[in-house]
């Protein structure tokens, strides 16, 4: 299991959009993928997914008080720091044509409703990141991603992180991902934010992940040169560039679905990068 998380230090640059087109694009070309939305203050991920229609409609309307990783905290909270006996409970599936591609989505919850807003104000983050260690929150994801493991199998997992620094942000450690992709727009907040976010990962001594800064948004008609100049200053790592007009789409066929899947030719670069090396 390749185990890629996705981080902005500012919302607006795409991040989630981004992971949902890299999500489809697995599943179209055949691999199977668990997807996690830990964006609990400002989950979307959902709605991506419906409007791709790899989320079917009614499975959703039918399971959404159910699932999520929002339930998941309470219900270890609520059994005094007692993971759940069966973790795909919290997950639904997705739609991925083919009986033989398993492929499965924890939504952060029902999200947007006073319900999930109600529960979101119930969980106690300071006993699941007290001041002082040990963490039970960072045991609690790193036992989720173990059991993902065992339980589904998945070529990939992907998480969907939380724009800042928040607490839930350790999600960006406790998964041990394989590959952090970290998003970025070219402006003060944006590159102060992924410098310091950059610097945590790499001074992560459990694990250090392969750094794949992203420069997002990118007009055509901006003086590129001058944009990467000024990135430069912040960021000294390689960086890939997301245009806001990506270049021609073309239609691509796959393997479980025959239709053809529109993909821009940077974003098709970038998927064959985290997608080598997989099982």
């Amino acid at each position: 299991m390749k185990t890629i998380s996705f981080y902005s230090y500012k919302g607006g640059v795409g991040r989630s959009a981004f992971l949902a087109s890299f999500a489809q694009w697995l599943i179209n070309s055949g691999r199977s993928c668990v997807v996690l939305d830990g964006d609990l203050n400002a989950p979307s991920l959902h709605h991506k997914f419906l409007e791709s229609v790899i989320l079917a409609k009614d499975v959703w309307d039918l399971n959404k008080q159910n699932v999520g990783l929002q339930l998941y905290i309470l219900d270890y909270l609520a059994k005094l720091n007692q993971a759940a006996d069966d973790i795909t409970e919290y997950f639904i599936p997705l739609n991925s044509n083919s009986s033989e591609i398993n492929c499965f989505f924890m939504p952060a919850g029902n999200a947007p409703t006073h319900d999930y807003a109600s529960k979101h104000l119930r969980i106690d983050w300071k006993i699941l990141f007290p001041p002082k260690d040990p963490a039970p929150g960072i045991d609690l994801f790193l036992d989720l991603r173990n059991r993902i493991e065992e339980e589904f199998n998945p070529d990939f997992l992907l998480v969907d992180l939380p724009a800042g620094i928040t607490n839930i942000g350790v999600l960006g450690y406790a998964f041990l991902p394989d590959i952090s992709v970290c998003l970025f727009i070219c402006s003060p907040e944006n590159l102060e934010g992924i410098r310091l976010a950059i610097d945590a990962l790499k001074n992560n001594v459990s694990k250090s992940p392969v750094i794949f800064p992203i420069l997002s948004r990118v007009s055509r008609e901006q003086d590129e040169e001058a944009v990467i100049k000024a990135v430069k200053i912040w960021i000294a790592e390689d960086f890939r560039i997301i245009h806001e007009s990506s270049g021609k789409e073309f239609a691509q066929p796959t393997i479980a679905n025959p239709q053809p899947v529109a993909i821009s030719s940077e974003y098709l670069e970038i998927f064959q990068i985290f997608k080598s090396g997989a099982k």
